[in-house]
């Protein structure tokens, strides 16, 4: 009997012991589901995150590239109202000159007028709008005026017979008619030549400051000095080197996308000059700097392709060596 209730108590503590583990694991399943949902929703999240990150970080970056196009508009737009202010200037200074002329014949004219002889002694200067003209001879002084007689009470006294007394003549003034002179035509303002940069002491001054600048590491300063070259003489055989050390001076504050866009106006807008091939060299380290390998490669074999035999050749030859590793 013993041994029976022994029996019937481990089968008890075995069963018992079943159902525990069992429901111990239905709980650790649902636990690591749980857990593994939290996890994939934060995995999502830094996945947004970074998509949203990147976006803005190319949005920024198309932003900086497109900044120099709407600087250069901006310069266009500038140049245009200053040639509008130079017309309206020279239109001012015909004008004030052709009223200078005029202003001088009328005082001429009224001089001349002034210095005419005088009419019955008196200059017609003289004669005031306001005032009675003065006569031209004096009464007779022998001639005394007629004295009424004294009236008798009943009778109206007689009246004296009137003295006529004639005048002397008055002479005739003799007028000289003067002719005045004929208003001179205005002359038209010539403005000198204008030096060209090579030779125009304020232009080589203006380049050379920069230069210094950016020698000395002022690359902002030089940036602002080499646009203002660019404004004033944009005609000028310096200008595409004016421009090429805009982009070395960008490149030196490793702002490498804008300096992608100056030294690319360097190749698309002064072909011909000696900086093209440095220009091109450039735009292919700076993308390799932005870790953009495909097109470092591409402007980099522009450089082996159209620059051969150039120094900057061999330095992109080297360049794309490293980018191979």
């Amino acid at each position: 009997m013993r041994r029976f209730a022994l029996f019937a108590n481990l089968l008890m503590a075995g069963l018992l012991s079943g159902c525990t583990s069992e429901v111990d694991m239905a709980n650790m399943r649902d636990n690591t589901l749980h857990s593994t949902q939290i996890r994939s929703d934060q995995v999502t999240t830094i996945q947004n995150r970074l998509a949203r990150l990147e976006a803005s970080e190319e949005e920024r970056q198309r932003s900086l590239i497109r900044m120099p196009a709407a600087l250069d508009e901006l310069r266009l737009e500038q140049r245009k109202l200053r040639g509008e202010l130079e017309e309206l200037q020279y239109h001012q200074e015909q004008v004030r000159t052709g009223l200078d002329y005029r202003l001088s014949a009328l005082d001429q004219r009224l001089r001349i007028l002034e210095t005419r002889p005088r009419v019955g002694g008196i200059a017609p200067s003289q004669l005031d709008s306001g005032s009675e003209p003065p006569l031209l001879f004096d009464p007779d002084p022998e001639i005394e005026p007629p004295v009424e007689p004294v009236a008798e009470p009943t009778l109206p006294a007689p009246e004296p017979e009137p003295v006529a007394v004639e005048p002397p003549p008055t002479p005739e003034p003799k007028v000289v008619a003067v002719e005045a002179p004929p208003t001179p035509e205005p002359k038209p303002v010539v403005k000198p030549p204008a030096l060209p940069p090579e030779k125009d002491p304020e232009a080589i001054r203006l380049f050379r400051r920069a230069r210094d600048d950016y020698q000395q590491g002022n690359y902002e300063v030089a940036i602002i000095l080499f646009k203002q070259y660019l404004r004033q003489y944009p005609q000028s055989a310096q200008a595409g080197d004016a421009q090429y050390w805009v982009g070395e001076s960008l490149y030196a504050q490793k702002e490498y996308n804008a300096a992608i866009v100056a030294f690319d106006e360097v190749i698309q807008q002064y072909p011909q000059n000696e900086k093209v091939a440095a220009a091109t060299l450039k735009v292919g380290l700076s993308f390799a700097n932005l870790n953009d390998k495909a097109n470092a490669r591409f402007f980099l074999q522009q450089v082996q392709e159209r620059f051969a035999n150039s120094a900057e050749a061999q330095l992109a030859t080297e360049k794309l060596k490293q980018l191979r590793r």
